[in-house]
């Protein structure tokens, strides 16, 4: 069977099941097939062994032939992968300027600090305003190429209790994707809002969060 049109954030999230792979990236090109898989992965095993897994699951679930030549294979040394692996929320907080409302979230990356700020109308709804803060934190972390946005932020009420869903586009049409993340207010919905943007983006970048 050749190659059709493919979700490739769908098939993102099955090869990163897949033992020793970290994160994946699937490019795809103008008329939905894949073009190039970039993977992430440590050196427990073989890139061989690796590219045999990705083209048997990708057959078996897709039902999609993969060339070989297709798979680009980055492996890290076990004591580097942790520096890669871990986006961690420090604090979040707002402040009341007026009318306007002023968002800070800390997080840390790799030992770094990234800080992030968003200003906006009192108004403005809490799990709005902390994911907006977060996702100006991860722009300084992955660039402004990028282009991470916003979509929604809001609390939703399930039967374990409240939970915060947050949808962020990453990219620009015609090659853009949205992603979206949860996360159970445990303690504040700000909190919340800033961690289910990170589970949204943790989905598509070569990070787990804390």
């Amino acid at each position: 069977m050749t190659e059709g049109r493919l979700d490739p954030l769908l098939i993102e999230q099955r090869l990163a099941q897949i033992r020793g792979v970290i994160s994946a990236l699937v490019v795809t090109l103008d008329n939905g097939d894949i073009g190039e898989i970039h993977v992430m992965a440590t050196t427990q095993r073989t890139a061989k062994q690796l590219v045999r897994d990705i083209e048997s699951l990708v057959l078996l679930l897709f039902g999609t032939k993969l060339d070989y030549r297709k798979i680009s294979i980055v492996q890290l040394e076990a004591r580097h992968v942790a520096l890669v692996s871990r986006v961690r929320l420090k604090a979040i907080g707002s402040e009341r300027q007026g009318d306007t409302l002023v968002w800070s979230v800390s997080l840390v990356y790799d030992r770094i600090d990234l800080t992030g700020r968003w200003e906006g109308p009192y108004e403005v709804p809490e799990a709005e305003g902390a994911a907006l803060a977060t996702l100006d934190a991860m722009t300084v972390l992955v660039g402004p190429a990028l282009a991470l946005n916003l979509i929604e932020a809001k609390v939703a009420t399930i039967d374990q209790g409240d939970v915060v869903i947050a949808s962020v586009t990453t990219g620009e049409p015609p090659k853009q994707e949205t992603l979206l993340g949860g996360s159970f207010v445990k303690t504040t919905v700000a909190e919340a809002a800033a961690r289910a943007v990170l589970s949204a983006l943790n989905r598509r970048l070569p990070f787990t969060v804390e």
